[in-house]
């Protein structure tokens, strides 16, 4: 798993073609596993690190497990979530 990591910055095109970018990078091992594993070309991360972690974790979607900013403290709930609903869970 890796953090900060554009769709461009490996050698391994992940779209229909190569793109300049792709060029400027060597990375023989991401290479080898497009080629020998699975390479997932639709998929979405958030634009912050901590909901993507807690998909990762949980397998839910950010709008489902409501992390969607920083987890800055735990068990606090953030100024811009004051006015959220709280879901049930099954």
């Amino acid at each position: 798993m890796v953090d900060d990591l554009g769709w461009q910055d490996t050698s391994v095109p992940f779209w229909k073609e190569t793109t300049h970018f792709n060029q400027r990078y060597q990375t023989p091992n991401m290479e080898r596993l497009a080629k020998e594993g699975m390479k997932f070309t639709q998929a979405y991360a958030t634009s912050v690190c901590s909901p993507t972690r807690v998909s990762l974790m949980t397998g839910m979607n950010a709008a489902r497990h409501r992390v969607t900013n920083w987890t800055l403290h735990k068990d606090k709930i953030q100024p811009m979530e004051s006015n959220h609903l709280d879901l049930d869970f099954p």
